[in-house]
């Protein structure tokens, strides 16, 4: 008899401290208050993490990023209470000289870990601890943006390439996506007429799942009319033709079609930049950091690059202000008078 009131006098002062404390009541908090909340494993949040994100690009990344977190602890397990901010800066190190990872790369796993502890306290799964990630977060380093001058790009136009060559179409979905509001590569092979209304383009952004439409300029309106001639009659075709149609819908064919046509893109890049004669190391988001500096150059408005670029805030845009500033350059200018 003395045990179980001794029992119920500990479930009651249980109780009452979460009235106390204003929580709603259930039996669970009543027990979790009276012999504590067990141990949360943190890869296990994480995997219910990963499984909530849409895009597949994202969740192959970040699940490379847990991988890499998981190798380091070098167990299956790994309690939230475990993870403080000691263990955070050996993983840093562990990144830095045994991965060999770069301080940005390193800086970009430490955002992905973070966001699920913060997804994990939400849940109510870590308790009232202080994020370790806040004190232990590595900082980036600037990072050099390459990007081509309008006449390197004249000089990629100008490049005679027969037709039949793959690196014909490889070299005009370049150019357009230059001159085009800097159209992700993931957004142009998959571009077909009906996202073409005879002035703009217009598309779901498969990165942000968010809609948007561009103005396609005179240049970038040829490219299309040269296409619109080979293929241009039914709506449902694809604009420019490197993507395999699949009937069946299948997301992960789909996205094995795209992975393969980017790479074959970006292969195609190096070998135009060398026959252009452009010192550059050519990638498909150079088109992205081109447009991005020819409209600045052209004085378009940065809020408006920033929305035309999809940008979340103007701050991301503003790393191509440091790279094209005509004002600073006629300011240094100055001094030749």
């Amino acid at each position: 008899i003395y045990k179980l009131v001794r029992l119920k006098t500990k479930v009651q002062e249980a109780k009452d401290k979460l009235e106390n404390a204003k929580e709603r009541i259930t039996a669970i908090k009543i027990k979790e208050e009276y012999i504590g909340k067990p141990p949360t494993d943190f890869f296990e949040v994480a995997e219910r993490y990963l499984l909530g994100l849409e895009n597949e690009g994202t969740r192959k990344g970040r699940k490379s990023i847990i991988g890499k977190f998981k190798e380091f602890a070098a167990r299956d397990k790994l309690f939230f209470s475990e993870i403080d901010v000691r263990f955070l800066r050996d993983f840093d190190k562990y990144l830095s000289s045994k991965r060999l990872n770069k301080p940005n790369t390193i800086h970009t796993a430490f955002k992905v870990l973070r966001t699920i502890y913060k997804y994990a306290k939400a849940e109510d799964l870590v308790g009232d601890s202080p994020n370790p990630f806040e004190k232990a977060m590595p900082k980036t380093v600037p990072t050099h943006i390459e990007f081509l001058t309008e006449e390197e790009l004249k000089k990629l136009i100008a490049l005679k390439i027969d037709e039949g060559l793959m690196r014909f179409h490889h070299r005009n979905i370049f150019v357009f996506a230059a001159y085009t509001g800097g159209i992700r590569v993931s957004d142009l092979l998959n571009l077909r007429w009906k996202n073409f209304d005879g002035k703009h383009i217009k598309w779901q952004v498969k990165k942000t799942k968010e809609s948007q439409t561009v103005k396609v300029p005179v240049i970038a309106l040829k490219i299309l009319d040269y296409y619109k001639g080979k293929n241009g009659n039914d709506p449902e075709n694809y604009i420019f033709p490197l993507m395999k149609e699949d009937k069946s819908n299948d997301p992960n064919i789909q996205r094995k079609h795209l992975e393969a046509a980017e790479a074959s893109y970006n292969n195609d890049l190096k070998i135009l930049a060398k026959e252009a004669e452009i010192s550059k190391n050519l990638s498909s988001h150079v088109a992205r950091h081109t447009w991005a500096t020819l409209a600045l150059s052209k004085r378009i408005d940065i809020a408006l690059v920033s929305k035309i670029l999809g940008h979340k805030s103007i701050k991301q845009t503003m790393v191509y202000t440091h790279i094209m500033n005509p004002d600073m350059d006629k300011a240094m200018d100055k001094f030749n008078d």
